[in-house]
């Protein structure tokens, strides 16, 4: 694949994906403030809304990289999308 053709493809894909979990999810996790989930949750852990954010990427990083996940989940992209 060249580079042209991943970024069509692949990232295009992918952006379409960033779109569509935005539009579900993120509406489905705050009350009409993007941030209000990371805001709430610093101000009750003493932290800053960057320092939560830090916290739940490494959560799905985690969850992506342990050897049981990969195995039982990866034919299903649905789930890494997710």
């Amino acid at each position: 694949m060249n580079y042209e053709k991943f970024e069509t493809d692949v990232l295009d894909y992918l952006y379409e994906c960033e779109k569509l979990i935005g539009l579900t999810k993120g509406r489905e996790y705050t009350q009409g403030d993007r941030l209000d989930n990371f805001k709430l949750l610093a101000g009750k852990l003493g932290i800053t809304p960057e320092q939560v954010l830090g916290v739940y990427l490494m959560k799905h990083i985690e969850g992506l990289l342990m050897p049981e996940y990969t195995f039982l989940y990866c034919s299903d992209w649905r789930k890494i999308k997710d």
